[in-house]
């Protein structure tokens, strides 16, 4: 069961040992739309479930579980994906 709580400036999603907090912040909202590009140079065609699958067996390797960066590394026709374990 998901618990919600919630005021004028914040929620709460509760589940199990699992805390998602979120509050309301005052002032303008940034131009997200001048930072992040309308059209693109280069995209990618990857199967969901083989990189899904990679992702998580490189998470396995995180020194860190609680603060899990993966880093990707794209190439011409191939992807790498590491984690910092030392």
């Amino acid at each position: 069961m998901i618990n919600i709580i919630w005021n004028r400036t914040q929620i709460v999603f509760n589940f199990e040992s699992i805390y998602i907090i979120s509050r309301l912040i005052e002032g303008t909202y940034p131009e997200y739309e001048k930072v992040i590009p309308s059209q693109f140079d280069s995209s990618a065609v990857i199967d969901r479930r083989e990189f899904a699958g990679a992702v998580d067996r490189v998470s396995l390797l995180a020194k860190d579980i609680s603060y899990n960066v993966i880093r990707y590394d794209w190439a011409e026709s191939n992807v790498t994906l590491s984690t910092q374990n030392t």
